[in-house]
């Protein structure tokens, strides 16, 4: 570990400021930290201290002198490309509430006033903001009155006893609130590669089509690339699509159900099937024509609420009455185990059922399947390194494979 670097570990993340952040963009942009420091109404001087202390933070030296004026190192260029982008967030994000003066408000928002504002918006009240985010009623009521003067609108009102977002406030919420959670994100990336000699990508998965289709990609990569590491996270699609977007993910394998939200893209990389499933041995197995009466009559494993799997079975049942259901999950190691150990049927996946042909079995029915697109989340503007590629390609190619 180089000299400096517990004390840099110490500082927090959010210490990062924006008005830091503009300043950064700023010399970059110009390469001259004096024009970077008049266009922020700053003296070279407080400027290149606000820049050194910045680089500390990180734990980066983001830039270089030069003969000819101030350039970007290599790992400044990647942190420069992704301040823009956040800048850039946030001024779309002022316009569209038609804010006077955007760069004064970036220049004097704090971490704090967004995260409240972002709390009050998922909560619902600011009452319920002060108990979930464990907030102080009266330093965070004057960061929002701090925060309704900046940027000329009010944002909380009195509802059925409770201080809710106003029109504005809902906007700006929804336009700027998860910000600050995604500035502290990208510095905490920054900082981690100057601490780490390994690598990391970071794959959200969701429970469809879940970590077991990633057997063989894992090995892959792991002989390909022996000095990097795949952290796996697993949750809800939702949940997965909302951090890769503040950047704590790479990118998300899961279902394309539409519009995976601002800044993010789907990528088709197959579509399966489902398929109902039995234990081997099971009486509709050897059964000549099982119709959709046969099926509702039996007693299922169903996907959980919200995923592709249960949309399935929920499209199969439709203007019928729902079959009994002895259990929820999201887990298809778990309903694959318990489909081999009863006589429950479940749906699953061709590529699923053929990981377990010993145990399961498909049962042919007159009710046409319903697809699934397998699908890659990834934010639009993401520059993927090209380990990041290979372990993409690799996923394409896996779930390419009949």
């Amino acid at each position: 570990m180089a000299a400096g670097e517990d004390s840099m570990s110490d500082l927090p993340v959010s210490s990062v400021s924006f008005r830091q952040l503009k300043l950064f963009e700023a010399t970059g942009r110009l390469g001259s930290v004096s024009r970077a420091a008049g266009e922020c109404g700053l003296t070279q001087p407080a400027a290149t201290q606000s820049l050194a202390l910045l680089a500390q933070k990180v734990g980066l030296p983001l830039l270089q002198s030069r003969a000819t004026g101030t350039a970007l190192t290599p790992q400044g260029r990647e942190l420069h490309a992704r301040a823009r982008s956040i800048l850039d967030k946030l001024d779309r994000g002022l316009q569209r509430l038609d804010v006077a003066n955007p760069d004064e408000v970036i220049w004097r928002l704090t971490h704090a006033q967004l995260q409240l504002l972002e709390a009050i918006r998922e909560r619902g009240s600011l009452e319920h903001a002060f108990v979930a985010a464990d907030l102080a009623p009266r330093p965070a009521k004057r960061a929002l009155k701090a925060l309704e003067e900046l940027v000329g609108y009010r944002l909380v009102e009195r509802e059925s006893g409770a201080t809710v977002l106003t029109v504005a406030g809902a906007m700006l919420a929804r336009n700027i609130g998860l910000l600050g959670n995604e500035l502290c994100w990208i510095v905490r990336d920054a900082r981690e590669r100057a601490i780490q000699a390994d690598k990391t990508v970071i794959v959200g998965v969701a429970p469809d089509p879940g970590t077991a289709s990633l057997d063989a990609i894992i090995r892959s990569f792991a002989g390909r690339h022996p000095t990097w590491c795949i952290e796996v996270v697993e949750a809800g699609q939702h949940d997965l699509l909302k951090r890769l977007a503040i950047g704590e993910l790479d990118f998300v394998v899961g279902h394309d159900l539409g519009d995976p939200g601002a800044g993010l893209a789907w990528e088709v990389i197959a579509k399966a099937s489902y398929q109902v499933v039995s234990r081997r041995g099971h009486r509709l197995a050897a059964k000549a024509a099982v119709g959709l009466r046969d099926l509702v009559c039996e007693t299922w494993v169903l996907g959980a609420r919200g995923s592709q799997r249960r949309a399935a079975s929920d499209a199969l049942f439709l203007d019928r009455r729902p079959p009994s259901c002895a259990l929820v999950t999201s887990a298809a190691p778990l309903m694959a185990h318990i489909l081999a150990e009863s006589d429950f049927l479940g749906l699953m996946t061709e590529r699923e059922v053929r990981a377990r042909q010993d145990k399961l079995v498909v049962i042919a029915h007159d009710s046409p399947p319903t697809l699934a697109r397998i699908a890659l989340a990834m934010r639009s503007e993401w520059q993927p390194s090209e380990t990041h590629r290979d372990v993409i390609q690799l996923l394409r190619d896996q779930f390419a494979e009949p």
